[in-house]
This record gives C-alpha cells, structure tokens and sequence, in this order.
C-alpha cells in the first residue's frame, strides 16, 4: 500500500503534534453509518481562527470499514509552494470486553525497510512532514500538557497575535511609509510562527462538496 517515509530530526513531544484520535470518529458513529462511505472534517483553531483542516472518507468493503481516505493540502513555508495530498490508512476492529467494537488505525509509513503496520487509536503529523503515522514512527514523546502549552503560547500564539494587530493596523494605514513598515513586520512575525512550527501552514480544501 501507499505510504510516505517519516522525517524526523529530533524527538518531539506528542501533546505538540497535530493529531487525529480514530475514538472521536468511533464516538460520531461514523463506523456504524449505513453508507457506501461517509466523509468528516477535522479543524484546529487558535479561538475563532482555523488554523487547519483534514478532510476524510470511511471506505467500506463488503459492508465494513476498510480504511479512512485522507484529504488534505500541505504548503511549504519556505516557498508557499502547495501539494494536495490523499491516501488510504488502513482500518481495523476487535471486540470489546463490554460488547461493541474498537477500532484502530493501522499505520503505513515506511520503518526500517518496511510498512509499519502498527495498530494504534491515534495519528500525528509532525512539522514538515506529508503524511499521518503513529507515534514510534515519528519517535515521539509524552510531556506534561501544561509545559506544552505554555510553549506553544511562546511559539505560535503570542506572535500571531502579535501578526493580527499589526495586519489591522496595516488595513488602516493611508501613508505608503506606514504601509510598507507594517507589512515588513508582518512578513517578519509570519517568519518566526513558520519557523517555530512549519505545520501551521498546513492547509485543505472541503473535498465534501465535490
């Protein structure tokens, strides 16, 4: 099966990593519709602010779900250059011990030679990487939530903040000298927000409506 390689430079911590947990679409019921296949659309957001999206498809194969579609876009942030991404992760189920089912991703990026093949609940897709992938793959690791959070406040939220004052300051501004200083410190800001976490730049389309 199609699969990308992980990139990984250094261990990162999970709670830092844009991620998709297969419980949430358990607990939306989105396994047990009865549809030759059903999409969803994860978002992140900082407030009101999407910041990314992901969309996916249950595909179904003899009345079960076989495995989840991927619909996403990536942009560099470096060249602003775009690439849509879309593939298959597999799927798989085992009975509970109170009845029902629990489903698990199956990942399917290549390790040591070879397809993962791990079963796991979640999916994290590090910085300048393409493709979903468990957390040995990409060499993760755990961390208190709360020093992630405060981290991410320094790294991502306190210059983008930063950036939408100064964007409302630059919709305002009348002087070509006040233009181009306000613009000069935005490109500066959007500089450090990629260069602290390149995946913020990750975007998508709503394949939903196709």
């Amino acid at each position: 099966m199609f699969v990308g390689r992980a990139v990984v430079e250094k261990k990162m911590r999970v709670d830092g990593v844009r991620h998709i947990d297969i419980l949430e679409l358990s607990r939306r019921g989105l396994f047990e519709m009865d549809a030759s296949s059903v999409w969803w659309k994860f978002s992140w957001k900082d407030g009101d602010v999407e910041l990314a999206s992901i969309g996916g498809k249950i595909v179904r194969e003899s009345g079960m779900a076989r495995g989840i579609e991927f619909f996403y876009t990536v942009t560099d942030g470096v060249t602003g250059a775009s690439e849509r991404i879309h593939y298959e992760v597999p799927v798989v189920s085992t009975p509970c011990n109170y009845g029902g089912r629990r489903w698990w991703f199956v990942c399917n990026l290549q390790r040591n030679g070879g397809e993962c093949n791990r079963r796991c609940r979640i999916l994290y897709l590090p910085g300048r990487n393409k493709y979903f992938g468990c957390r040995e793959c990409y060499e993760l690791t755990y961390e208190s939530r709360q020093r992630h959070r405060e981290k991410f406040y320094e790294t991502f939220e306190k210059p983008y903040a930063k950036w939408q004052r100064t964007f409302r300051k630059f919709m305002s501004a009348r002087s070509p000298e006040r233009v181009m200083q306000l613009k000069d410190e935005m490109d500066r800001l959007m500089a450090i927000i990629h260069g602290k976490d390149s995946f913020l730049n990750f975007g998508i389309r709503d394949f939903c409506d196709e």
